[in-house]
Order: C-alpha cells, then sequence, then structure tokens
C-alpha cells in the first residue's frame, strides 16, 4: 500500500496535470500565445488528426501553427470537460475531452468562418524540474461542423489574466 507521502504526490500532481490541461484551454481562448508556449516542452510534438492531418515539431512550429488557426477569430472558446490521467513517476498519460467553437474571420470575401467540434486532446507529460509540461498533445475530432451557426461572437476587450 502506498505511503501517504506517495499519496499526498499523487493527488499533488494530478492536480498540476489538470491545471496544465485547464491553463492551456484558457490560454488558447484568450490568444495568450507566451503562456501556451510555456505549457510545452521545447521538443514537444503536437499533432491534429482528420481531417487537418498535422504533425509539429518543437515550441516554435507548435506556436506558429497555433497563431494561424487561432489569431484573427471573431470568436473561439476552447473547453476541457473532463479527464483520465495515469502517473508513472515523472511521466503521465492524459486523455480529456473537448469543444471548440469558432467564428471568423470572413474566408475570401464569402462570409465568417464557423467552426463547431468535439474531440479528445491525448497527452503525454512530463515532469520537468518539478513542473508538469505536454511532451506530446494528439487531438482526435469526434465531431466536426463548419456550418453556419446564429449568435455574435464579442471579442475580449480588457486583458484577463490569472496567476
Amino acid at each position: 500500500m502506498p505511503t501517504i507521502e506517495q499519496r499526498l504526490q499523487h493527488l499533488e500532481d494530478e492536480a498540476a496535470i489538470r491545471d496544465l490541461a485547464a491553463r492551456f484551454a484558457d490560454a488558447a481562448t484568450r490568444a495568450d500565445h507566451k503562456t501556451l508556449k510555456s505549457l510545452f516542452k521545447p521538443d514537444a510534438i503536437f499533432k491534429i488528426g482528420e481531417p487537418a492531418s498535422v504533425t509539429l515539431k518543437g515550441i516554435e512550429e507548435i506556436d506558429a501553427h497555433i497563431r494561424k488557426l487561432r489569431d484573427g477569430k471573431d470568436f473561439f472558446v476552447q473547453f476541457v470537460h473532463s479527464g483520465l490521467i495515469q502517473i508513472e513517476g515523472n511521466t503521465a498519460s492524459a486523455r480529456w475531452l473537448m469543444r471548440e467553437v469558432a467564428l471568423g474571420p470572413a474566408k475570401s470575401g464569402s462570409g465568417k468562418s464557423h467552426y463547431n467540434n468535439f474531440g479528445l486532446f491525448i497527452d503525454e507529460l512530463e515532469k520537468v524540474e518539478g513542473k508538469w509540461l505536454f511532451k506530446s498533445r494528439n487531438y482526435l475530432y469526434l465531431y466536426l461542423d463548419t456550418d453556419l451557426f446564429t449568435g455574435k461572437g464579442i471579442p475580449l476587450t480588457a486583458e484577463i489574466s490569472f496567476t
């Protein structure tokens, strides 16, 4: 049976990993690229499954692609719903149910770009100098809808940070 110290460490690690996933969703929603970059190991791999089929290697390539996907949107929000975590020492695996909704920008004069999806993030994580980081993230689409939807995106006008 694990000791109290081992059980406490497990709970602390699990809480830190849940916080890491939440910080990613929060930073993606706010287009906070500095925070996004701080969540990955420098040599991390980021994959997006069908229909995008993208594999990115290294923090700079990951950041450039996230900027391309995220910046300029009239509205974007990412939700992390629930997660399963398996911890083995200083490495861990996690799986999260996700939802993303985005609007804009207009595509070549044809109107707004609509984006609504559900998916899974499958993560490999590593604890480096006491801090959990993404070693790899793999996004798998479960549902993708790009049809027109009603409503209006309201851009964030104030700096929102929580440290």
